[in-house]
């Protein structure tokens, strides 16, 4: 898991449920918040700068770039054909469906270090926080954008949380994006929905509008702020604003049933769960929304990726988008 001040957190060994307060410990459930014991701590757990984590990576051998077959266009059109007439009804204002890119190549230990040495470099050139966690079966590892919620022991009643919506390319100019009257829209009903989950634990402030500029993308980015009421929770900080409707659906009850159905056509594992730790030694707790990642299993590697569904959006657009998305994560990750 990524730390400040350019440092990870590690963690190996035996995995038990969390019972030393003293001892760093990583929060890993699935989307839906089904997870019995999301909270683990291991045997050893180490921080360690980039710089070590690097020299530790040497010496990456350089592997074939990955066959990778994508979900069908024609049943990502149907459902947002479906989405769109739901959006028209009033029944929700927006929704993000996904679609995933497979490989059948196996993750082995040679290749998850070079997708973890070229994660850190992305990192290194901000792109946002590095996560990830796996044993010999199966595992998931990303660069993600976006903060669900920050919290450090110093300033108990200050939690720091973000609005991330709207994409284009690199390329595409800021201020095409900040006039897009699609992804104004698409951002300002998840700067709603955040604020809406956060009003009744305290006073919320909400800053200004801003690009956040990735290497690849661009995003709309709203950075918020709440003074808490009362003492920070970590567990009920996920229920609250979890999804947030950036990665979920708006209205928030709504939109639940609608992912729900979503999920029985599309099984989404770790894509958009939320990850973090809590670390007592620094009095840091971190929670990261799982996105930009890959997942891998017997079966092969797999990538999601989704697109925020307003009234205002086409299907070829969003099309566009999910594989702009993909191509990233796949450059990422150099697969």
């Amino acid at each position: 898991m990524s730390l400040p001040e350019q440092k990870l957190l590690i963690g190996w060994g035996e995995k038990q449920q969390r019972t030393n307060g003293q001892k760093p410990a990583f929060y890993f459930t699935d989307f839906f918040l089904k997870t019995k014991q999301p909270w683990i701590q291991y045997t050893h757990t180490l921080e360690m700068s980039w710089d070590d984590f690097e020299e530790y990576l040497s010496e990456i051998t350089s592997l074939p770039i990955c066959e990778w077959t994508i979900d069908s266009s024609s049943d990502f059109q149907h459902t947002f054909n479906q989405l769109l007439d739901i959006l028209k009804s009033g029944q929700l204002e927006k929704a993000v469906p996904y679609v995933f890119t497979r490989s059948s190549t196996q993750m082995t230990g040679e290749r998850l270090r070079a997708c973890l040495s070229k994660g850190l470099a992305s990192v290194k050139k901000g792109n946002g926080y590095l996560y990830g966690c796996w044993d010999q079966a199966s595992g998931v590892l990303g660069v993600t954008p976006e903060l669900l919620f920050s919290h450090e022991s110093h300033q108990p009643q200050r939690l720091h949380t973000m609005a991330l919506a709207g994409t284009c390319s690199r390329e595409c100019s800021h201020e095409e994006l900040m006039k897009s009257a699609k992804d104004q829209h698409e951002h300002y009903v998840v700067v709603q929905g955040i604020c809406q989950a956060l009003q009744k634990l305290g006073v919320v402030l909400v800053g200004a509008l801003q690009i956040l500029p990735l290497s690849k993308l661009a995003h709309l980015m709203t950075p918020i702020e709440i003074d808490l009421m009362e003492a920070f929770d970590f567990d009920q900080l996920v229920r609250e604003l979890h999804p947030t409707p950036a990665l979920g659906a708006f209205p928030r009850q709504e939109g639940w049933a609608w992912l729900e159905y979503y999920q029985q056509q599309m099984p989404r594992d770790y894509y958009g769960a939320p990850l973090g730790y809590h670390d007592p030694q620094s009095g840091l707790s971190q929670c990261f929304v799982g996105i930009r990642n890959i997942q891998w299993n017997d079966k092969g590697i797999r990538i999601a990726a989704g697109g925020g569904v307003v009234k205002e959006s086409t299907w070829e657009q969003e099309w566009q988008e999910i594989q702009l998305k993909m191509k990233a994560i796949r450059a990422l990750f150099d697969l």
